[in-house]
């Protein structure tokens, strides 16, 4: 659920960090991978501040609801493939309009709506993620090397609350 990171959650994030799976990144790059902004997909869980970190950073049209990219996730517990397709042309639309084509999956540790299913970290991760990516490359709209896939972690530590953001790099 929404909160802090699970112990399991925590061992799982040094392990990525350790094995080059989680990306960190400057402002300044991550605005170089956007010409005319982006959309980013978020989870509507108001515990964490990815959406406004990257909003911040990028001029990013926001597409928040709860599970975030999550919803385009064949294996989620609640996938639609009917809303998640009408999501999608949606998006189309407006970034068609916009002229933009890079797109931000941005999940995040912990999510009450992965929670809720029983998808830990490791499955969203080796799993999730990359379904999520087909998702999107089945549109001849979205170009792979512009599908960004980021997440966002919040971590009580002794001196507070510490938020942070990198890319995952499951190539």
């Amino acid at each position: 659920m929404a909160g802090y990171l699970s112990l399991e959650s925590l061992a799982y994030k040094r392990y990525m960090k350790r094995n080059g799976l989680l990306v960190p990144f400057t402002d300044e790059e991550l605005m170089m991978l956007t010409v005319a902004g982006g959309v980013s997909i978020v989870c509507s869980d108001n515990t964490i501040d990815a959406d406004s970190h990257i909003k911040a950073i990028i001029p990013t049209n926001l597409n928040q609801f709860f599970g975030g990219p999550l919803q385009f996730a064949r294996s989620y517990g609640n996938f639609n493939e009917a809303m998640a397709r009408g999501l999608v042309d949606t998006m189309i639309e407006g970034m068609d309009h916009k002229g933009t084509r890079a797109l931000f999956n941005i999940f995040h540790d912990p999510c009450g709506m992965a929670t809720k299913y029983g998808h830990s970290l490791k499955f969203i991760v080796e799993v999730m993620v990359l379904e999520v990516v087909d998702f999107f490359r089945g549109y001849s709209f979205f170009d792979p090397a512009r599908i960004h896939n980021l997440i966002h972690f919040k971590l009580l530590e002794e001196d507070g609350i510490k938020q942070r953001s990198y890319f995952l790099n499951l190539a």
